[in-house]
């Protein structure tokens, strides 16, 4: 039901949900920041008829992370796009390879951990290269991608006057390098 043009707001007893129909585990909705749902009919029903009916479940999210942190990023690569090519000091505008190879390693990274939070910064160096910046305290983590297609990303990583550079960028060592960054492991990366 709409009220004056707003949504309703979803009480605080319904918890944060995935809704899915039982019958299929077709999903349906996320999360709980809306009370309306759709359903597979494009009906739009309330968050707690849909539950009253049955018609969703309560289950637990695997992992369930949020994808505002990559569309933000997204946007602000394509906003890269559109500067100029370059100034005094070198080149501004990034290639296009260097724009999806950040779009890739970072949407990995972001899938390797729950929570992780958005760039602080997201930018390119005077080489063109791609530089998207994560910090926790006194722990950074920037993902670096190259002007030239033929380089290949890679991460530098440091911790108060500790710094190294990691160029294996699969599932395994972006999801410790993650962890490591968020404060879950306390020692440094080798």
């Amino acid at each position: 039901m709409m009220i004056e043009g707003r949504q309703p707001q979803v009480p605080a007893t319904i918890p944060p949900y995935f809704g899915m129909k039982p019958a299929d585990n077709e999903i349906i909705g996320a999360g709980h920041e809306s009370s309306l749902v759709i359903d597979s009919s494009l009906q739009i029903i309330t968050y707690g008829r849909a539950l009253d009916s049955g018609f969703l479940s309560i289950t637990g999210a695997p992992a369930c992370r949020s994808s505002i942190p990559y569309s933000d990023l997204k946007w602000q690569l394509a906003a890269l796009r559109n500067a100029p090519e370059d100034d005094d000091l070198g080149r501004i505008r990034p290639s296009d390879a260097a724009i999806e190879a950040a779009s890739d390693v970072a949407f990995r990274m972001m899938k390797s951990a729950a929570g992780m939070p958005s760039p602080v910064e997201v930018s390119t160096d005077r080489d063109g290269a791609v530089r998207v910046l994560w910090e926790n305290d006194n722990r950074a983590l920037e993902l670096v991608c190259p002007f030239e297609p033929g380089q290949r990303p890679y991460l530098y990583y440091s911790e108060g006057d500790r710094y190294s550079i990691a160029y294996d960028l699969s599932a395994d060592r972006l999801g410790y390098l993650v962890a490591w960054m968020a404060g879950s492991i306390d020692a440094f990366p080798q």
